[in-house]
């Protein structure tokens, strides 16, 4: 009896163990996975609108999802996208990609960029599990924003 006893006490102890581990690995708030950037221009809204338009299938790694709505007259773009990310903790270098969605609403002189639900994308790995590719911790956030502040940077120089 005391070995059953003692049996089932180690099993609840192990359950209650990786109900907590799991319990650590919870995404961070979608406002750690929203970054929002205003990019100045000398264009017209039209102008940075067909800019950003023309960029996004040159710049980012484009797939069916990449603009899933337009509207010309007020300037809007927005979409899902991809881009390779280095600079995470731990990657193994080009295995791992950022995916986003972004909003883009260009005015006279202005474009508003929103670049929302961020996640880590490791594309056809086996290994990895739903929860490998959320941030949940501080360090990949600051590994995401490099890498987005490296391409946003290159979508203010071709709207300049």
């Amino acid at each position: 009896m005391y070995f059953y006893l003692k049996n089932a006490l180690s099993l609840n102890f192990l359950f209650l163990l990786f109900s907590c581990a799991g319990m650590m690995r919870q995404p961070l708030p979608i406002e750690k996975r929203t970054s929002d950037y205003n990019i100045d221009s000398a264009k017209k809204k039209l102008e940075i609108y067909q800019a950003v338009k023309f960029w996004l299938p040159t710049s980012l790694n484009s797939h069916n999802q990449l603009i899933q709505a337009e509207d010309k007259d007020s300037g809007s773009l927005a979409g899902t996208a991809y881009i390779p990310c280095t600079e995470l903790p731990g990657s193994s270098m080009a295995a791992q990609s950022i995916e986003f969605q972004y909003k883009a609403v260009a005015s006279d002189k202005r474009l508003k960029l929103t670049l929302y639900n961020q996640r880590i994308y490791v594309p056809e790995d086996k290994y990895a599990s739903k929860e490998d590719n959320i941030f949940n911790d501080d360090s990949q956030v600051k590994g995401v924003k490099t890498c987005l502040d490296r391409i946003v940077a290159s979508l203010g120089d071709s709207i300049k």
